[in-house]
């Protein structure tokens, strides 16, 4: 025979704390990497390409030992655009090591721009071959840029 469970208050309030604090928590750290990813790809990446008159796509890097290599890149400027003036080109993505997360390097850096009146951003040419990184300069449209090579 099926019998009922008669819960006081304090039991309730830990079951309610569960369902709205604990489990939110939990999914958070088994999901929250995988839902940044997506809202970055879907919503922040495509606005930031609209905006600053960029694409982004896969620049293929030749054969080597390892097979065909790949990296996620600029591909596309727009004539006039504050990225070309900055002189990003096609094949730039973030400085690739440790610290640093490819092309997400720049979409940061384009966020960081629309709260700043400049910023900094270290890039490496992927299309070129080229392992040396230069930092570049982005200002808000009308401010200038500048561009220095820095060798890592």
């Amino acid at each position: 025979m099926l019998r009922i469970l008669k819960l006081g208050l304090s039991q309730y309030a830990i079951i309610a704390a569960t369902l709205l604090v604990v489990l939110p928590v939990i999914f958070w750290f088994i999901f929250g990497d995988w839902v940044h990813s997506l809202y970055v790809d879907q919503v922040v990446a495509p606005r930031l390409q609209q905006e600053y008159g960029f694409e982004v796509g896969l620049v293929h890097l030749g054969p080597d030992e390892a097979g065909d290599r790949a990296w996620m890149a600029v591909t596309k400027v727009t004539t006039g655009s504050v990225l070309e003036h900055a002189g990003i080109r096609r094949g730039d993505t973030g400085c690739l090591g440790v610290d640093t997360g490819g092309i997400g390097d720049l979409y940061a850096a384009l966020e960081q721009l629309e709260h700043q009146t400049e910023v900094e951003v270290s890039l490496n040419n992927t299309a070129e071959g080229s392992q040396a990184c230069r930092t570049v300069t982005l200002r808000a449209a009308g401010r200038g840029t500048r561009v220095e090579d820095v060798p890592r």
